[in-house]
């Protein structure tokens, strides 16, 4: 149970920290779990000729709440990958702790 414990708040520390990594370089995780490339936001909020004109402030507007929406699409992405890989170390846990107590059949 502690084990179990100590998985989840390291993997979540990991979330954490991955979260605001680069997109180009992924994380190191072995097995079948997906990389969530995290969204950047558009150039024009950070640019003075967006404010100068109605019409590129009314573009920037809608390429501003795509990246919100996908800021949103990270966040669900990275937490359904933190949730597979805490159950995969969790499994991983239970079979290596049934069987150092000696059992032979172990899921």
């Amino acid at each position: 149970m502690t084990t179990r414990l100590t998985l989840a708040l390291a993997f979540a520390g990991m979330a954490v920290c991955c979260s605001t990594a680069g997109a180009q370089q992924a994380p190191s995780v072995s097995g079948s779990f997906g990389y969530c490339a995290p969204p950047a936001p558009p150039p024009c909020a950070s640019t003075e000729e967006t404010f100068g004109k109605q019409t590129t402030l009314d573009a920037c507007n809608v390429e501003f709440r795509r990246y919100i929406n996908a800021v949103l699409a990270y966040r669900t992405c990275v937490n359904r990958e933190l949730t597979r890989f805490i159950e995969a170390a969790n499994a991983a846990s239970d079979r290596f702790s049934c069987r150092s107590a000696g059992r032979a059949k172990c899921k």
